[in-house]
């Protein structure tokens, strides 16, 4: 049962990002726009101010599947000029999103967080780039609700680092939140292109991603 529900909402929302009905898109800070999603994600809540305060230099966007309240959120924060490894951003990565909302707007005093997993592996994330990905899973626990599941990942781009991740009420696989990071990096890589060929800055952010041929 938990199988057939994980291939067949994982099939679901692969068939939404690269059919012809998306809907809506979403500019990231630093990042861009964001890979445009189904009907069914609704934007919950975000955090795209242009002025970014030093005391919370996070910028972040969750949404909210309609039909199953599963939440996808990202968040971008600036990378350290020192190239700090990927595996010091592993509490980072566990704390920012405790239950798929963001920490700074939500009480998290309540919840228990107990991990699953925690790596940083090689991924090819698009054909052009093979990088370091950090890659999680917890299970959040609250007296208040339901145990809530998550799967994460986070890898650096050029001056920040982006975190992606998957929440859900349900027993979930990680192939939905790949399928999101891979999108997500190959709309990074076709905005390096535009910013090399025409000159722009590398933040330009591209209007599609890139082929893979």
């Amino acid at each position: 049962m938990l199988n057939n529900y994980c291939r067949a909402f994982t099939l679901v929302f692969v068939t939404s990002v690269l059919s012809g009905s998306l809907v809506h898109s979403h500019e990231l800070p630093r990042f861009g726009i964001l890979p445009e999603l189904g009907r069914e994600w609704q934007l919950q809540e975000a955090n795209t101010d242009e002025i970014t305060p030093e005391t919370n230099p996070f910028r972040w966007l969750v949404f909210r599947n309609s039909e199953t309240g599963d939440l996808l959120s990202f968040a971008t924060f600036p990378r350290n000029i020192s190239s700090t490894p990927l595996d010091r951003h592993t509490d980072t990565a566990l704390e920012i999103f405790p239950d798929g909302l963001a920490v700074w707007d939500h009480n998290t005093t309540r919840m228990t967080l107990e991990a699953i997993t925690i790596s940083t592996r090689e991924r090819r994330l698009s054909i052009r780039r093979r990088v370091p990905v950090l890659e999680y899973s917890f299970i959040s626990e609250s007296k208040s609700r339901p145990n809530l599941m998550a799967n994460g990942r986070a890898w650096f781009e050029s001056d920040y680092i982006i975190f992606v991740q998957h929440t859900s009420a349900l027993p979930i696989a990680p192939s939905v939140v790949d399928g999101v990071a891979n999108a997500c990096a190959r709309l990074s890589d076709a905005a390096r292109a535009i910013s090399h060929k025409e000159g722009g800055s590398p933040g330009t952010p591209a209007t599609g991603p890139a082929s893979d041929g």
